[in-house]
């Protein structure tokens, strides 16, 4: 996220659960220059409609109101004051690194890995990252194991990595890695999916420990994770499936053949969706996702500011 502080007001302006966008600082930005949401519409080729429903949206996501509307207009309050000051700062450093991404990434490729398990929520969000803020960078996403993927990094051959660790398993890699930096991103909340027939669906909450008895149901892609050993070798009973693809997956548990680990990233988006269950999994290390890249790339810096961005 980008963060700044102006008074006593704390702004944040994240990539990811966040929904607040650039363009919204913009829009509201020309708001205030013209003086008017109507006089406003016109520069930026939207409808009053869709750019008063802009601005509310950008008052909840901050939770306090900048505006206030009136016939002749809007006025900005206080905080709207204090607020469109640090939207013009924050807008001025995002159009920077947009020329410094012309200068250093035009015709570029970004080179990705993501790790099993999370691929569905970094894939998602780096995408649309990238188209929305038209970036001039070609995505080119390779599927490798934890392991790959830091052997590409430190030899240069990758640019970053979408990756998770258990939190107290982290500062031992990192001394171990010391060419390569860590961003957090997102602490992982891990569920049971089951089947909405499965006697498991009833219940608030599912131990870890407790699952021997379980069919677990695993994409062959998983099965070298931190997670999935620990699941294994905790629950040494269990009978365990593998299957080749994520939706193959979703269909055998919606039809009751057994459970998987998911990670908490909202709504489940497939057409079995009517049919799973996800119940929060419990007595399991706290785990933490985030990017890896390497210090030593010639991207390095440029990384650093669109990673600070997204």
């Amino acid at each position: 996220y980008l963060s700044l502080i102006l008074g006593s007001i704390h702004f944040k302006l994240t990539k990811g659960d966040s929904l607040m966008q650039i363009d919204q600082l913009k829009y509201f930005i020309e708001v205030v220059r013209k003086g008017s949401i109507n006089l406003a519409c016109d520069g930026l080729h939207i409808s009053q409609q869709a750019l008063s429903q802009s601005m509310r949206n950008l008052e909840k996501e901050i939770g306090f109101t900048f505006l206030i509307r009136h016939h002749k207009g809007i006025t900005l309050t206080e905080k709207g004051q204090e607020f469109f000051y640090a939207a013009v700062d924050i807008v001025d450093r995002w159009e920077i690194l947009l020329a410094k991404l012309n200068e250093n990434l035009l015709n570029g490729t970004l080179r990705v890995s993501i790790a099993p398990f999370i691929e569905e929520y970094y894939y998602t969000s780096l995408l649309y990252f990238i188209e929305n803020h038209h970036l001039p960078i070609q995505l080119e996403v390779i599927n490798l194991l934890p392991y790959e993927a830091v052997q590409l990094l430190e030899k240069d051959e990758l640019d970053l990595s979408a990756i998770s660790f258990f939190q107290n398993t982290l500062e031992a890699f990192l001394k171990q890695h010391k060419t390569l930096l860590f961003i957090p991103k997102k602490q992982i909340k891990l569920n049971i999916l089951v089947s909405k027939y499965s006697t498991l669906a009833k219940k608030a909450v599912i131990d870890f420990s407790h699952l021997d008895n379980q069919r677990i149901i695993i994409e062959k892609s998983e099965l070298e994770t931190d997670y999935m050993r620990k699941l294994l070798k905790s629950n040494p009973s269990a009978n365990v499936l593998t299957t080749n693809s994520f939706y193959a997956k979703q269909s055998m548990i919606a039809n009751n053949l057994g459970i998987a680990l998911s990670i908490e990233s909202g709504p489940i988006l497939s057409n079995y969706a009517h049919e799973l269950v996800e119940i929060p999994l419990q007595g399991y290390e706290t785990m933490i996702s985030g990017i890896l890249i390497s210090q030593n790339s010639p991207k390095d810096k440029l990384l650093r500011e669109i990673l600070k961005a997204w």
